[in-house]
Parts: structure tokens; C-alpha cells; sequence
């Protein structure tokens, strides 16, 4: 990605891109960023400006690798499991496709996070995004 510049990656969803380490855009979603950056102060290390968010949302090591049970995840986190990305959506996984997700229950018991720490926790102190 070009420093300064828009980011030329295209997301199927906001839980997607968020996964992948990206912010809403201060320019097309300028309250929806505002508000992620409030929150972020509140359960983050505080940041002044948005350059610095993405600073350290891009420092390794990157995906932050947290294991847990899926109806202790919140809804919107992308998690892995056997090479396959899922959605937490009301306590049950929604695999990942290029056409969209699908209801998949899994037999496990610990499920591996790969939503960027801080935005988890951003997501878990009440940020809404759209869900599939």
C-alpha cells in the first residue's frame, strides 16, 4: 500500500477488512471512524491521529493468535480453524467464501482469532459493524 494514498484492496465485507487489519475510511465514514478511534483511546493504547492507528495495527506479529471457545468470541471477529476462516456471528461460525458465508457448526472447542487484537477488543466494548 502506498503511504497516503487510499488502500487498493477491496473487502467482501466490514468484518473482512477489519480482519485483515484495516479502519473504517475517515473520509467516506468519517463518524464511523471517529467513533472507532474513540473507542480504540478507551481499550487501546491511545493514538493521536489515524496514521499512528495503522501503524500499529501493521507491526508484527500480525495476526495476534488467540485461542477461544466460539460463544466467547463477539460477533463480527473472524477466527480460523483447519485452513478455513469463519465468522462469529450470535455464537455460531459462518465459513468464509468468496460468494459469501454459510452456517458451518464445528467440533471444536477453541477456535484461532486472527482479528487484530486491538479491533477485537474495539469490536467486544460495543463498536456495531454490519454483519452478513
Amino acid at each position: 500500500m502506498r503511504p497516503g494514498h487510499y488502500t487498493e484492496l477491496f473487502f467482501l465485507d466490514e468484518a473482512t477488512a477489519l480482519a485483515a487489519g484495516h479502519r473504517p475510511c475517515m473520509e467516506c465514514q468519517r463518524e464511523r471512524a471517529t467513533e472507532f478511534k474513540r473507542i480504540w483511546n478507551e481499550v487501546n493504547e491511545p493514538v493521536r491521529t489515524m496514521v499512528e492507528m495503522d501503524e500499529v495495527l501493521r507491526q508484527p506479529p500480525r495476526p495476534h493468535y488467540l485461542f477461544a471457545k466460539p460463544d466467547e468470541i463477539p460477533d463480527g471477529v473472524m477466527t480460523v480453524f483447519e485452513g478455513q476462516c469463519y465468522l462469529i456471528k450470535q455464537g455460531k461460525t459462518h465459513r468464509w467464501s468468496f460468494g459469501g458465508y454459510q452456517v458451518v457448526p464445528l467440533e471444536t472447542e477453541f477456535l484461532t482469532i486472527i482479528t487484530p487484537l486491538p479491533i477485537m477488543k474495539i469490536i467486544a466494548a460495543g463498536f456495531k459493524i454490519d454483519l452478513p
